[in-house]
């Protein structure tokens, strides 16, 4: 979920827990209404949010990559943390060594996102 209508919805559906996809989720996000506005939170704006609007667990993802991502994601309120990316730059991913070193290059913090739409 990207905002509190979708969280309540699954919430609704009778789900366990409720993964809130911040802005920063690589790949794709899902989107329950791709016409609805996208507040674009950042995880931990998004589960402190969430955690306050449902009642059920909330797990945070996106752009958590390492120990630090996961205990502020827990502060935030999350039950647990979804890690994809990171799990990239490990070898047994099949990734080029050029493409893990580039995920975890001196500048990661200031490069930004790219994002493509076709």
């Amino acid at each position: 979920a990207r905002k509190g209508q979708e969280a309540l919805a699954v919430g609704a559906s009778g789900a366990d827990f409720i993964v809130a996809q911040g802005f920063e989720a690589g790949g794709h996000r899902g989107i329950f209404d791709c016409a609805a506005e996208d507040e674009a939170l950042p995880v931990l704006e998004l589960v402190s949010r969430l955690r306050d609007t449902v009642s059920i667990p909330v797990v945070a993802a996106g752009g958590i990559m390492d120990g630090a991502g996961i205990a502020s994601a827990l502060r935030a309120g999350a039950v647990a943390a979804q890690l994809g990316t990171a799990f990239l730059t490990c070898t047994e991913s099949g990734t080029s060594k050029l493409y893990r070193e580039y995920l975890i290059g001196p500048d990661i913090a200031t490069r930004g996102t790219a994002f493509t739409r076709g």
